[in-house]
């Protein structure tokens, strides 16, 4: 998914001839004053859009999707209709705009954040990106095929965090957060994000700090935004319940998403404090077992053991804790209660696609562990 993401997101940067005078936006009706080589992006743009989905990388929920553009319009007013919120499945922690006011907001930057201030910060400074023509205004700086391919080399290719040059980045972090003040949310809330996205880059070590090498350093963005905050009096909207209520499914889909892809890391990092494991749903903890048991470090067996109980406390008809119980009590040859646990996943489940493997388990557990 990584590769053809930034094979489009290429294309739409690239599509264009170079000019020199790039006026910003004013309001969504700008676009019908597009220069013929603004078009010509803003059309390649709209490919990738089409590409994109057909390709099965959005991620489709409606519900989320209306909240996120809602925060969009109250962000940006003029652009309603204009600028389009949209869910990328990607569990890494990143955000971009399209030339043509499509911006993506992917799956694991969702889960991550801790409430809607800091959503409304990405959003205000991607809804910048486009309104400021910074992916044409960036095109026009690329001077030679080498450079294009160098800036476009990764999913990362034009989001909040990469892509653009520190002058470009610095435009859209002062632009969005005067969007932020105007509309009342409270500003200190801002740096977090990028508080987030450092203690994700140090817990994914070598891995963490490519994504972010050829970038800003993630502590001169805190510093910036701190800058900003320093003469701000305390208040305004933070927005936590509803984000938590808006964003809890998703969080579940990404922490999947996540172990699929055995970045146990990551989920260990959302689900090891206390306080941020409160604002997961409760199967969460599921999830936290499970990375223990990728992890496998001295005692982690242990510790998956223990979270898998306090996921069968505090979700009891969470079915695939049953079955990980289950096949976790017949490797220790406890075959009684093995069965037991496959019994009760086979009752939560009775059409699981892993089905008539639980129940071969199960049959195997009646017998002691042989037929």
């Amino acid at each position: 998914m990584k590769n053809l993401i930034a094979a489009l997101l290429g294309v739409a940067v690239l599509g264009g001839c170079a000019t020199t005078d790039v006026e910003p936006m004013k309001s969504g009706g700008d676009v019908r004053g597009l220069t013929e080589a603004e078009q010509r992006v803003w059309a390649e743009a709209d490919k990738s859009d089409a590409a994109m989905q057909n390709a099965g990388m959005t991620y489709e929920n409606a519900a989320v999707t209306k909240y996120l553009q809602e925060v969009m319009d109250r962000l940006h007013p003029e652009f309603r209709g204009t600028i389009k919120v949209r869910v990328a499945k990607d569990p890494q922690l990143n955000a971009f705009a399209l030339p043509n006011g499509s911006i993506y907001f992917n799956l694991g930057l969702l889960a991550r954040l801790d409430n809607e201030a800091e959503l409304a910060t990405v959003l205000a400074h991607e809804g910048a990106h486009f309104i400021l023509k910074h992916g044409f205004r960036q095109r026009n700086n690329v001077k030679n095929s080498a450079a294009a391919s160098l800036f476009v080399g990764d999913t990362l290719a034009m989001s909040s965090i990469s892509g653009y040059s520190r002058d470009l980045e610095r435009e859209a972090d002062l632009v969005g957060y005067r969007r932020l003040t105007k509309v009342g949310y409270d500003t200190r809330e801002s740096v977090k994000v990028f508080r987030h996205l450092a203690r994700e880059a140090e817990a994914l070590g070598d891995k963490g700090d490519f994504f972010y090498s050829s970038h800003p350093k993630l502590e001169e963005r805190i510093e910036v935004y701190e800058d900003l905050n320093k003469s701000k009096k305390p208040g305004g909207s933070v927005g936590k319940q509803e984000y938590v209520r808006q964003i809890g499914p998703l969080r579940l889909a990404c922490l999947e998403s996540d172990l699929s892809m055995d970045r146990y890391k990551s989920v260990m990092l959302a689900l090891g404090d206390k306080a941020r494991l409160a604002d997961y749903p409760p199967q969460a903890r599921f999830y936290l077992a499970e990375a223990y048991l990728r992890r496998g470090d001295k005692g982690d067996e242990q510790h998956a053991f223990d979270a898998y109980h306090a996921a069968l406390k505090a979700a009891p008809g969470f079915a695939p804790t049953y079955r990980a119980l289950g096949i976790h009590h017949m490797k220790k040859k406890d075959y009684s209660r093995a069965e037991a646990y496959f019994a009760r996943y086979l009752q939560l489940a009775p059409n699981a696609p892993d089905r008539d493997y639980v129940k071969n388990y199960r049959t195997l557990a009646k017998h002691g562990g042989s037929k």
